[in-house]
């Protein structure tokens, strides 16, 4: 075995030695492998090679040698690499010249003119000449997204620090992030807060679990909508707010114009703020309200063709009640939408006037649509009768109406209780004492009478002190006899009454 070896030896030294005589040698590193290339060689001829715990390369044939390496090697960046020898790293040129001695216990790649080195066991920033700009006292330093700014820590505390200005935040954080628009999140104790690249305060540290996303900032509420801000020109703008995430899709966001998009979970607008009005996302499909009117659309803000409605109530006109995603709206014969699905409830007149029932500051209320779809003429009513011949009783303040098919009040008069407008008849109370109206809001008897009773068919008993009568659908008084209708035989059936 011993008299093949030392031959071998010495071939191989042979072959190191000319090769080494004959031909140009460079380094070269690519995919994180170091090349030794001979002038005239094509690099990508040459393979790694161990000898010992060395390594080394070589070349197809023998004639291209073998050059050992440094212990341990990056690949170049920025026309330096670095290299380890016997423990200790330093940075080489493409030519293999010693540029940077050996003298840190670790080192990174350069990037944008500086590279992360260690010694001691502390990390510090060189520059390409050698010297510090950060000296090594910390116990990690990273870089950001930002190539003059780097995080340093400290006993597991984050900071961050400017490569020419000195320290920003000083190692305290548990957690810090840049964020557009230069400004810093910080969290410790729990609390988060907000800085700007100087370390100026935005947002003093709060309980409130702030997202920062691209340009919009979020400061999450208690409320149903949280506020989203922009930084701009050194401080925070409200940009508008956002339905607090979510479970679904994406959340409605209304900008500071008043206009409606859509925004996701990492403060995206995905679909711009273009509608008045929107419903919130379920199972891929939203209502809104826009220049091309009411539409279902998907997550990508395209209308869809059959969208996930059920339909009834049909009136005179062959409109129909709509409901989506368990509110309500009116689409016309044609299918088109007159009224946006937001409602609880509809009644609608023949005209298309309708009467819709909403949730407004945690109450149920019922508002007027009109055909005019003018939001500065929609009153809104605490209560409404059953419509009967086009009119309807409303209750508004504490006191009684009526309106006509187009949502006009038949007369200007107001009562403290009303029956319903039947057969073009109805008894309606002003003070203690009761009279009868038309479907026009004429007066058909006057306030005289103490005590009425319903009898059918729009008739109705009346009382005025110990005389009694009866009332016609047509209005008239016709005098009734005590012994016919005696005050004890009274129906005790509740009538059709406007709730007091």
């Amino acid at each position: 075995m011993a008299k093949r070896t030392i031959p071998f030896l010495i071939a191989f030294l042979f072959i190191v030695v000319i090769s080494s005589k004959a031909q140009q040698k460079n380094i070269i590193f690519h995919d994180n492998r170091a090349y030794v290339t001979f002038e005239g060689i094509d690099d990508w001829e040459i393979k790694p090679v161990q000898i010992g715990d060395k390594y080394g390369f070589e070349g197809k044939n023998a004639s291209q040698g073998i050059f050992m390496l440094p212990d341990k090697a990056r690949s170049f960046s920025e026309d330096l690499a670095a290299v380890c020898l016997d423990g200790r790293w330093g940075y080489i040129s493409n030519t293999g010249k010693l540029k940077i001695p050996y003298r840190y216990d670790e080192a990174q790649s350069f990037a944008s003119g500086t590279a992360i080195v260690v010694v001691n066991k502390r990390y510090g920033l060189i520059n390409k000449k050698g010297n510090y700009s950060i000296k090594p006292k910390y116990s990690f330093l990273s870089r950001t997204d930002n190539p003059d700014m780097f995080f340093v820590f400290d006993d597991w505390k984050a900071g961050i620090i400017h490569r020419t200005k000195g320290m920003i935040l000083s190692p305290g954080y548990s957690e810090l992030s840049l964020e557009c628009n230069e400004v810093i999140l910080a969290s410790k104790d729990n609390k988060q807060g907000l800085f700007d690249y100087r370390g100026k305060v935005i947002l003093p540290m709060t309980d409130a679990p702030i997202k920062a996303r691209g340009k919009f900032i979020l400061i999450p509420s208690k409320e149903e909508f949280s506020p989203v801000f922009e930084y701009k020109k050194n401080k925070l703008v409200k940009s508008g707010r956002v339905k607090n995430f979510i479970s679904s899709d994406l959340a409605p966001f209304q900008d500071s114009k008043g206009n409606w998009g859509f925004m996701n979970s990492q403060l995206q607008l995905t679909i711009p703020a273009i509608y008045s009005w929107v419903t919130e996302f379920d199972s891929g499909e939203a209502a809104v309200d826009g220049h091309n009117g009411i539409e279902i659309i998907d997550l990508i803000g395209q209308p869809i063709a059959n969208p996930k409605t059920t339909r009834n109530l049909y009136n005179t006109l062959g409109w129909q009640r709509v409901s989506f995603q368990g509110r309500q709206g009116i689409q016309d014969s044609d299918g088109v939408w007159v009224t946006r699905p937001d409602y609880l409830d509809f009644k609608i007149f023949s005209t298309g006037t309708s009467l819709a029932k909403h949730e407004s500051a945690g109450k149920e209320l019922w508002v007027l649509l009109t055909a005019e779809k003018d939001p500065t003429r929609r009153p809104t009513f605490s209560e409404v009768g059953e419509i009967h011949q086009d009119r309807c009783w409303v209750k508004s303040n504490g006191k009684f109406s009526f309106l006509n098919e187009q949502g006009l009040m038949i007369n200007s008069q107001s009562y403290e209780e009303v029956t319903e407008m039947e057969r073009g008849i109805a008894a309606v109370r002003k003070g203690t004492l009761w009279g009868f109206i038309n479907r026009d809001g004429k007066q058909l008897q006057p306030h005289i009478y103490t005590k009425i009773v319903p009898k059918g068919n729009s008739h109705f008993l009346v009382f005025e002190g110990k005389k009694s009568g009866l009332i016609n659908s047509k209005g008239e008084y016709l005098k009734a006899e005590q012994d016919i209708y005696p005050a004890e035989a009274i129906d005790k059936t509740p009538p059709k009454f406007g709730n007091k």
